[in-house]
């Protein structure tokens, strides 16, 4: 490849050294990034906006990526218009500072344009950048409490009908986001699936099986009512009922309301082991050791609208997983041949499923675990997906 690309990767942190809350959304970026970075022709530069959870790592530049510059910026509040100048003011010339002469400049920014990015959106599309979208999921279903989420999700949806005015590419995670983001582009920019990405340098492949009594199933992520952990849970209490030796690990964080509810079923359960939230190597040497990994979303609209990252690491690691039929799910996978697909929100089809794995493990382990493996490198290889974007970003 001839032609210079740089990217600004803009709203998540992708390279910034301290993790965030939304580690899928950043590990996706990183996976899609990170093959990019030894490209000579291709320079990255990442920046962050904060939310208000992560407001004290205002100013901070720290990258773990040496030629990757990162700075993270936020404000405390719209009401405080100094505050908001300041932030807009940094943004600013951190774009400035980081276009390239002689080269493709590619503002990409992850989610929706929204009340902190727009105008650092628009100030790149006038200093000459392309600007990139990469959408997960559909706002319309988003969950939103407070009134300033409120606000942010009515000013990303009304941002979004105009985007063709501003965009010149979107990619998108699935088949329903392709179908909605291209009735309001009406082909006037192109719309592209780039589905899950997977870093193989981080996962080993299990190729036999667990040699220790207890069977361990597993479940890492977030635990919002899209993830469907209560039925998970239900099942797995059912299960510790027909004397199965099993252990459920759980690790993730939980927002507040998600905390309360979920809380009892998980509270001094004999059958759960909760670990909290992990660092990133600690999470993948968790899920190298596990057996049987569960993917059981919920039937809701924002739950089929997008992917489960996650869902691409599990079968990565050559386990048995359960995955719940939604979205894009049977367009990849296969029931019985490398996932055991499951009725979404049916405590009775995961009891099967568990029952189904943990009476054929030594059977199942060498032949599923190594077909769910295969599905992970021909669909999600993260090598893969960093060409293609490199490609279509080019090309525009």
């Amino acid at each position: 490849m001839n032609k210079k690309i740089n990217f600004i990767i803009l709203s998540i942190n992708a390279y910034a050294n301290y993790e965030t809350r939304d580690m899928a959304g950043s590990m996706r970026v990183r996976n899609l990034f990170n093959p990019l970075i030894e490209n000579e022709d291709v320079s990255i530069n990442n920046l962050i906006m904060l939310d208000l959870l992560s407001i004290q790592r205002d100013g901070q530049n720290q990258s773990t990526v040496p030629g990757v510059n990162c700075l993270s910026i936020g404000y405390r509040s719209v009401t405080n218009p100094i505050s908001v100048i300041r932030f807009l003011q940094r943004g600013k010339n951190f774009i400035k500072a980081h276009k390239k002469q002689n080269a493709q400049n590619i503002l990409y920014n992850y989610q929706y344009p929204d009340i902190r990015n727009f105008l650092l959106l628009i100030y790149a599309k006038y200093k000459g950048f392309k600007i990139v979208f990469d959408f997960v999921e559909d706002k319309k279903h988003d969950r939103a409490n407070t009134w300033n989420e409120k606000l942010q999700k009515r000013l990303s949806i009304a941002l979004l009908k105009i985007i063709p005015f501003y965009a010149d590419l979107i990619f998108v995670i699935s088949d329903y986001l392709l179908k909605e983001v291209t009735k309001i582009t009406g082909n006037k920019i192109p719309v592209f699936i780039l589905p899950i990405s997977v870093d193989f340098k981080n996962i080993i492949a299990q190729k036999k099986i667990n040699e220790e009594a207890t069977i361990k199933l597993f479940y890492g992520g977030s635990f919002a009512q899209k993830d469907g952990l209560e039925y998970l849970l239900e099942a797995v209490n059912a299960m510790g009922k027909n004397n199965y030796n099993f252990k459920l690990i759980l690790t993730g964080k939980a927002e507040p309301a998600d905390r309360e509810r979920l809380l009892p079923l998980i509270t001094d359960n004999p059958f759960v082991d909760y670990r909290g939230f992990l660092s990133t190597d600690e999470y993948f040497k968790l899920l190298n050791s596990v057996d049987i990994c569960c993917m059981t979303r919920n039937n809701s609209a924002f739950a089929n609208a997008g992917f489960p990252f996650k869902l691409g690491e599990f079968l990565a690691a050559g386990k048995l997983v359960i995955a719940s039929r939604i979205g894009d799910i049977e367009k990849y996978l296969e029931h019985k041949e490398n996932a055991y697909l499951i009725k979404p929100e049916s405590t009775q089809e995961i009891i099967e499923g568990l029952t189904y794995y943990m009476n054929n493990l030594a059977l199942l382990m060498p032949t599923m675990g190594a077909k769910a493996r295969l599905v992970a490198e021909k669909y999600f290889d993260a090598k893969v997906s960093s060409r293609f974007i490199l490609e279509k970003c080019s090309n525009i």
